[in-house]
Parts: C-alpha cells; structure tokens; sequence
C-alpha cells in the first residue's frame, strides 16, 4: 500500500505506461519498495493507447517524472521521441524504463535481466537445446539476446506476420555472430513444422496471454520440450502454462522475470538498490 499520508509536494511520480495496464503488479511491489526504504516516490499505472503515445511523453517531460516503466505495445515506438539510449536498448530496438535525467529521457531495457534471473531462478539449463521462440519484438529481442548467452544450439521464430518475422531474423543476423531461422504462425499451430519434435524449450514472447487468450500449441509435435516459458504473467497462471503443467511440463510464467526486471528499473529511477525480499513479498501477496 502506498503510505499517502506521506505524499507532499514534493513527492516524486513514477509509472508505468501501456495498453492494458489494470493487469499490472508493478504498482504493487513498486511502491513497497519505496515504503521500504522511505524513498518520497510513488509509482502509478497509466493506461495509454498508441494514438496517445505522442502525449505521453510529453507530459512526461511537462510534469517532470522520474521515470516510467514501458510495457506493451509501447516498447519500439516510444523510442523516436527519446533523447538517448543506454546500449542495451539501443541493441534491442526496445524500451521498458525511461529516466528523466536533467532535460534528457533516456531509454533502458531490462528485460534481458529479468528473463535470465527467471532462468535461474527456475534453474533453467539452455546450452546446446533447440528453442521454438515465439514472436518478434520487443520481448522476443530480449529473450533472444539472453539465449545467445546461454549457449542455445539453434532458435526458429513462429509469429503472426511475417514481415516482423523477417525484420526480426535480420536484426540478429545484424546484432549477433549467429542466425535464427523462422517458419510461419500456422505452420506452429498445425504442427507442420519439422522443427518442432526437436524442440527442447518453448518460450511464448508474445503478448497473447494478457487477455487471457489461448495459444493453439501442438502438444503431440512438441511431446520432446522440457521446459514451456511464459513472458506473459497473471494473478493465476497463465492459459499456456496451466495447459503445459496439466502436459506434464516443466512451466513458469513471467512473474519472476517481472519482479527481477522492476528491481533494475527501481534502481535506475532511484539510485538505491532493490529491496528485492520486500519487492517479492509484496507481489506474492497480492498473487495470494
């Protein structure tokens, strides 16, 4: 809860911004860690559609946030009115923290941090296995960039279009000393892809879940994957991890990769390290 009786004028705002955003546990384990440490922050959900993307960030600048969070399906776009990016987003073409440093937004990605530590936090071995990732963006780059340094043997992209699919496998050929193939979203869901009885991890990058929608996955042609992953998280678990533990999976959703993603945002918007023990207190109990 955020401790109001302490908000004054000089109570520095922070957000997240996206389309849908009343899903969205970052307020909840955010503005603990604020409480925690008595930081005179609070931390609110905005939602924003992409026609108001453009507004967005010029309020940001008008009533001087301190930062915000970026989520879906903001990642990529808000980058042309950006100031700046920090490699690691300048590498990925994707933005989920802005900070507010003098005049300048600057964009940052922690994503990637956030999937590795769910990885090891789930103890998640990927040298030498065969992925099946689905999607093509923001999250996708992420992920992908993280199997790179874990040392995966070969990666095929499903997504629903193909152009992004496209621009996707160009950007690692680009990005990275390797290459990732692609095959088409109907070639997944109907289980024509050859690929998929060699398939030792599913990953879901896409945003499918938010809505609680359910993904057509082939569960005879990928009866070899180990581990299915989901990027997407709920209060419950997700459509695609429930059906993977009902399979007999190994499956987690994004909530670890989400609480460990805010604590790198927290400390870029604030200085202080993470109280992740509260951050992660805080977001089971509003999971309960």
């Amino acid at each position: 809860m955020v401790q109001q009786n302490r908000i004054t004028a000089e109570t520095k705002l922070l957000g997240l911004i996206g389309h849908p955003v009343n899903h969205s546990l970052s307020p909840v384990f955010q503005n603990a860690a604020l409480n925690a440490l008595k930081l005179d922050y609070v931390y609110l959900a905005f939602d924003i559609s992409a026609d108001n993307l453009i507004n967005a960030v010029c309020t940001l600048r008008t009533w001087r946030l301190k930062g915000i969070n970026v989520t879906v399906p903001h990642k990529e776009k808000i980058i042309q009115w950006l100031d700046r990016l920090d490699d690691t987003a300048l590498l990925l073409g994707a933005v989920n923290v802005v900070v507010l440093n003098d005049e300048e937004l600057v964009g940052y990605n922690t994503d990637g941090i956030g999937f590795a530590k769910a990885l090891d936090f789930n103890q998640v071995d990927l040298n030498g296995k065969n992925i099946a990732l689905l999607g093509a963006g923001g999250a996708a780059r992420a992920v992908l960039s993280v199997l790179i340094e874990r040392g995966i043997h070969k990666v095929t992209v499903y997504n629903r279009s193909l152009e992004r699919s496209l621009q996707f496998q160009q950007w690692v050929k680009n990005s990275f000393t390797t290459e990732v193939e692609i095959d088409s979203w109907e070639s997944f869901i109907n289980g024509q892809s050859s690929f998929l009885n060699q398939v030792d991890v599913l990953i879901n990058a896409t945003r499918l879940g938010l809505n609680r929608e359910f993904i057509e996955v082939p569960w005879n042609n990928v009866e070899n994957s180990e581990w299915i992953i989901d990027v997407v998280y709920h209060r419950e678990e997700t459509p695609l991890v429930r059906e993977a533990r009902k399979k007999g999976k190994k499956a987690f959703d994004g909530k670890i990769m989400l609480l460990y993603q805010g604590a790198e945002s927290f400390r870029l918007f604030t200085g202080h390290e993470a109280p992740i023990e509260v951050m992660e207190r805080a977001l089971n109990e509003a999971l309960r």
